[in-house]
């Protein structure tokens, strides 16, 4: 249901309202004329003259017009002022509709960017770690060189304090110096 449906259920609801109200104020006037005692013949005896009541109805009529005018004028500007909340109501909706749009081209810039970011840090630790591996993998390569450098010192020296031969050990001795 829409507001024009709203809109227009209403105010036929009104305007029904009123030409009950008329209906029912014509009967009530007839009402009054009939209720009672019959009117004699002469009218001396009903207190009130022809012409009297002739002039009650035609005010009756007048001011049943003026409120039915007084009420069609209510009715008009009810009409009018349904039509600019319609107007705003769709206005509103528009603006809504719009930063709506805004708002998720907005979100979708921002993912995008933070996904870039994403990307670029990645990219950046990543390279990072293969950096660092390379220097430590050089590390270990001379970490290995030394340890066989060492061991192998090692051996000399156990060969040599085994042999008891003196000239052996000043001629590595020399050969060590040389080394470092």
């Amino acid at each position: 249901m829409d507001l024009y449906e709203i809109r227009g259920g209403r105010l036929g609801v009104i305007a029904e309202e009123a030409e009950l109200q008329e209906l029912s104020r014509e009967s009530t006037a007839m009402e009054t004329y009939n209720v009672g005692s019959p009117p004699s013949p002469t009218a001396a005896e009903d207190g009130s003259d022809g012409e009297e009541d002739a002039f009650k109805e035609g005010e009756t009529e007048g001011e049943i017009i003026l409120i039915r005018d007084q009420l069609q004028e209510k009715v008009a500007e009810m009409e009018s002022f349904a039509g600019h909340l319609e107007e705003i109501f769709l206005t509103v909706e528009e603006n809504f509709g719009r930063q709506e749009q805004h708002l998720e081209q907005h979100y979708n810039d921002v993912l995008q960017t933070l996904s870039q970011r994403q990307d670029e840090s990645a990219a950046r630790l990543e390279e990072e770690k293969k950096s660092k591996l390379e220097a430590l993998y050089g590390q270990l390569l001379a970490c290995g060189q030394a340890l066989d450098a060492s061991k192998e010192l090692i051996e000399t020296a156990q060969e040599v304090y085994r042999s008891q031969d003196k000239r052996l050990l000043l001629k590595n001795r020399g050969v060590c110096q040389r080394r470092g």
